[in-house]
């Protein structure tokens, strides 16, 4: 089974466009969304769809995590070790901004926190799967996963950082102003489009249909845990935060083209892990990258662009089956 945490609605559409017959993950993938008890809104969204998605499994775990217990052993732990023993793989996806506090910083007037407890709750499952690192506890330190690294853990934008915060990294609160010196969206507009991280379209004219992503392109380093293609990956990114300090362990295996933004991560020891700091599963995206040979519409049908998003989930989805085959549920 493939857990999930706090998915949105549009999450689970996501990922069901991706199973087979035509997409790269098996037909009958298993997917257990779970919400810790505090988070009811997003559990009734989400269990709404449990009808209409083959597979989907919606869980409420009757614990909480405190805001003094996140990176020690907590009410949920005993839900955390049993998902881990239980689960093929994981996946922590997007969101809204992470409460600053989590990684030691006062919040900026421009982070916006909606949703505390979820953070919370993956911040301190990320930790317990993982282990802390640098000066974590040492219960945490373990590492849930540790007999076995290869288990496919993806981490999609705020799902990256919650992974760097989980090892004790921080965060760039806000890329425009921290990053680029820009304070309001007139300006990131008038940017070259490499630099642009979410639409500004969306916020300039809300009234006018526009992308819920910008397009720009990443240039990859280091090791990737499946091979990458020949020439100019382009991604969909819909985020105004990023990486700071890395966390203990983890390793930069991407950034923007100016090299200002880390766009994903590896764990060297844990080659299942991987972090991206862009939304490989919209389904438009995956629309787009099923179109080799037809006219251009965007970057996203490039042929490094299609092979690259198919190889990722591909990846992800034969670690799925090799754990599933040793004995996951």
């Amino acid at each position: 089974m493939l857990v999930v945490t706090s998915p949105s609605p549009d999450t689970l559409l996501d990922l069901r466009a991706l199973t087979a017959p035509a997409g790269p993950l098996p037909g009958s993938l298993r997917i257990v969304a779970v919400f810790p008890a505090d988070d009811g809104e997003r559990h009734e969204a989400a269990a709404a769809l449990a009808g209409r998605i083959a597979g989907l499994e919606v869980r409420k775990l009757e614990c909480l995590v405190g805001p003094d217990a996140v990176f020690r052993p907590n009410d949920c732990t005993p839900a955390f070790t049993r998902l881990a023993a239980q689960a093929a793989g994981f996946l922590f996806p997007g969101g809204a901004d992470l409460p600053p506090a989590l990684y030691g910083e006062t919040t900026r007037l421009t982070t916006e926190v909606r949703t505390p407890a979820r953070h919370r709750f993956e911040v301190s499952f990320l930790a317990h799967l993982l282990g802390r690192g640098g000066d974590g506890a040492a219960p945490l330190d373990v590492g849930l996963l540790k007999e076995r690294p290869r288990t496919p853990l993806l981490a999609i934008c705020l799902g990256m950082q919650t992974l760097n915060v989980a090892r004790g990294g921080t965060l760039i609160q806000d890329i425009p102003s921290q990053v680029y010196g820009l304070q309001d969206y007139e300006s990131i507009a008038a940017q070259d489009r490499e630099t642009w991280h979410r639409n500004p379209e969306r916020f300039l004219a809300p009234d006018v249909p526009a992308k819920r992503y910008s397009v720009h392109a990443i240039r990859t380093s280091g090791e990737w845990p499946f091979p990458l293609p020949d020439g100019r990956i382009q991604v969909a990114s819909s985020h105004h935060q990023g990486i700071a300090r890395l966390g203990s362990g983890l390793a930069e295996a991407a950034h923007s083209l100016d090299g200002r933004v880390i766009e994903a991560l590896t764990l060297p020891g844990m080659p299942g892990v991987l972090g991206v700091q862009f939304h490989p599963e919209y389904r438009d995206i995956r629309d787009a990258t099923r179109r080799r040979g037809a006219p251009r519409t965007s970057g996203l049908d490039t042929p490094a662009s299609q092979d690259f998003h198919q190889a990722l989930w591909q990846w992800f989805g034969q670690g799925l089956v090799t754990q599933d085959s040793s004995g996951q549920s």
